[in-house]
């Protein structure tokens, strides 16, 4: 939202915010009725600004959907468009903001001055991962590196945000309006404020106008939002230049600390009386995995046809305008951002996907994934719900549905393919494994584990009380019934990765594997962690004490719970790692990459003192052994992405904090 907007002498802010975007509310005072979104144009930008021209369209109950996937042809096409655009003549407009390339949609009732006069309040509503659960990357498909590629605006061709297909959710979605992926919290929070006649309801998001305004105010109308102004994310021409061969973003400060920021210095200048934060976190929702790798590949097809463009002596391509270097000194004379800077021309990377050992572990089937996942509190196959365990003593009595679940419960052994001599200690890929689970702890309150060895079969073991968990979801009370069930064959591990649709399913007790860490770490699975507040599932090794099992009812877990699993290889995709040819290396080409620099780049002026430092070096060098990504030049492109998901982290648990100080340093309004 443009800082500049006259407000009345009592407005207040209020923000909301989610790790990826945000939503926000601000607010003023007005009575009226809101104007349909049906009654009022798509806005054009005014040319005096000089963005792009946007053609007026007819209403919205007249036009249909228009979101085209992200292919070659729709790049080419769209590249050609816009040099037509470029090239018609501009006709002066008046300055407002409503002519501000940001604003894709205004109510017309904007222009009337006892329509506005009476608004004390504005809320900011953020779409995506918001009110709009938009699916993500699914990191059960792609190396988390390759996902920081993948969501940085114009690298994999117009990156994941800026990408019409993202929110191409078929026939189905579209005739049943989206269902089940609107937040329906955040829709009743939006239609409280539509009906507030002192309330000015904005949404606002990252996507860019060119590609998603027509799309964006179509869903609002057909889910009936009555937005006063929709503003999305001017197309900016500049790319930031770095020191390094790639940086998968030099950010900006975090929304939500843009937010604090911005409101901070309204309250300073009494333009506010006072503002508040709202922290969204939704579940992650995915497409079908095969349409998600269609759509990548397509991503990636056309980032590699804009590179030989590029090679050939073609136009640089820059998502939504194509190459249009320009300034505008005009905004700037009214204190407004400027969207809009010198290019600089930044050639793209040709992008060749592999496949990544992530790490090699012991995995379970959809049967255990799901008896795990369904029944974190209570496992109704186990006799009983008291026969389950119970989370940690200082988690007990918390809200932890906002967690993430880990999608893919497993026990990490060693990052990356395991060596030779070290898996045939472990028995080999492929061969059996059997889990007991001992006790549970937690970290600081934000990350839950269950500690495990390796279940013991040989004779002379106390086999009473057993209940093990087979793949195929049954639970047996010996290994005799075990063996007898899944009528187990003597043969050789496989040597090669499993990776059928039927995975981990196979039981062979003649050929067991074991539960061996190459350094002084305790096996674990890990079950929930909080990752809102910076909090990621490798955490889960910082977690120091166990405590004993116990059920529900605060009894000792009578049981010995056992799972089955397999020893195999977390593959997932990603993308090769290459050097720039034909250019010149980074400074630290002729030795390691310095991991520093590479945080000082992306921290920007931000102050950070030399512990923080340190601190922050130690973690990437640490995400760095656990993803087996070596120092050296040829992989600076996934360290820098290393390094960026760091700065974010250290980003996010100082916004928290902001929130919590705010919260506490702001007075109650009247």
């Amino acid at each position: 939202m443009p800082n500049n907007v006259s407000c009345s002498n009592h407005l207040v802010d209020e923000l909301g915010y989610h790790s990826q975007t945000s939503i926000a509310s601000t607010t003023y005072d007005h009575t009226g009725i809101h104007k349909g979104l049906d009654s009022s144009p798509f806005l054009s930008p005014s040319p005096s600004l000089s963005p792009p021209p946007s053609p007026t369209v007819p209403s919205l109950s007249e036009t249909p959907s228009r979101s085209p996937s992200l292919t070659p042809e729709s790049e080419q096409q769209l590249r050609e468009e816009l040099q037509d655009q470029q090239k018609q003549p501009q006709q002066e407009q008046p300055f407002t903001l409503l002519t501000h390339p940001a604003i894709v949609y205004a109510s017309d009732q904007l222009s009337d001055s006892n329509y506005t006069s009476r608004f004390h309040t504005v809320k900011v509503f953020d779409f995506d991962q918001t009110l709009f659960q938009s699916p993500l990357p699914n990191p059960a498909l792609w190396d988390p590196s390759f996902i920081g590629i993948l969501t940085s605006w114009n690298y994999c061709a117009s990156g994941w945000w800026q990408n019409p297909a993202t929110l191409e959710l078929g026939p189905a979605a579209e005739a049943s309006c989206w269902k089940d992926w609107w937040n329906e919290d955040i829709v009743a929070k939006v239609r409280e404020s539509s009906a507030d006649p002192g309330c000015l309801t904005v949404l606002l998001t990252g996507r860019n106008g060119p590609s998603f305004g027509l799309k964006l105010v179509e869903m609002s109308r057909r889910k009936k939002l009555d937005f006063d102004i929709i503003a999305t994310k001017p197309t900016t021409v500049a790319r930031l230049e770095s020191k390094i061969p790639f940086k998968p973003t030099l950010k900006a400060p975090k929304p939500l600390e843009q937010y604090l920021k911005v409101g901070q210095e309204w309250l300073d200048m009494k333009m506010l009386d006072h503002f508040d934060v709202t922290v969204v976190q939704e579940r992650m929702v995915y497409l079908e995995p095969q349409r998600e790798i269609d759509l990548v590949f397509a991503m990636v097809e056309a980032n590699n046809k804009q590179v030989d463009i590029e090679a050939a002596g073609g136009p640089y391509l820059v998502t939504g305008l194509g190459p249009l270097p320009r300034t505008r000194p005009e905004l700037k004379d009214r204190h407004m951002w400027d969207p809009y800077e010198v290019y600089i021309p930044h050639p793209r990377l040709r992008i060749e996907v592999t496949k990544i050992v992530r790490y090699t572990g012991v995995m379970f089937s959809e049967a255990v994934q799901k008896i795990l996942r369904d029944n974190l509190g209570s496992l109704d196959q186990l006799d009983s719900a008291s026969q389950w365990i119970e989370r940690p003593d200082g988690l007990r009595g918390q809200d932890l549905s906002k967690w993430v679940v880990p999608d893919d419960f497993h026990v990490t052994l060693c990052l990356g393919p395991a060596p030779e001599d070290y898996l045939t200690a472990l028995g080999g890929l492929g061969s059996t494994v059997l889990i007991e689970v001992v006790s549970v702890g937690q970290h600081e309150g934000r990350i839950w584990a269950l500690q495990i060895k390796e279940f013991e079969t040989a004779s002379g073991q106390d086999l009473q009380d057993l209940q093990i968990v087979a793949p195929n979801g049954q639970i047996y009370t010996s290994l005799d019934d075990l063996r007898a069930a899944y009528k187990s064959k003597i043969s050789s591990p496989s040597t090669s990765s499993v990776s059928t649709s039927n995975k981990y399913m196979s039981v062979d007790l003649g050929h067991q594997g074991h539960i061996i860490l190459k350094r002084d770490k305790t096996p674990h699975i890990t079950m929930a962690y909080d990752r809102l507040n910076g909090t990621r599932a490798v955490d889960s090794g910082d977690i120091k004490e166990w405590e004993v099992l116990k059920t529900p009812a605060g009894e000792l877990f009578q049981k010995r719970l056992v799972f089955v699993g397999t020893i195999a290889e977390k593959i997932l995709l990603g993308m090769k790692s290459r050097k720039k040819s034909g250019q010149q290396l980074s400074a630290a080409a002729k030795g390691e990459v310095s991991v520093a620099n590479i945080i000082k780049s992306l921290m920007g002026d931000k102050d950070i003192s030399g512990r923080q430092l340190g601190e922050m070096i130690r973690n990437v060098k640490e995400e760095m052994e656990r993803l087996s990504v070596e120092n050296m030049t040829a992989n600076e492109e996934r360290i820098a992405t290393i390094a960026q998901e760091v700065c974010d982290r250290v980003e996010s648990r100082k916004a928290s904090s902001s929130v919590a100080s705010s919260r506490q340093s702001s007075p109650t309004p009247p």
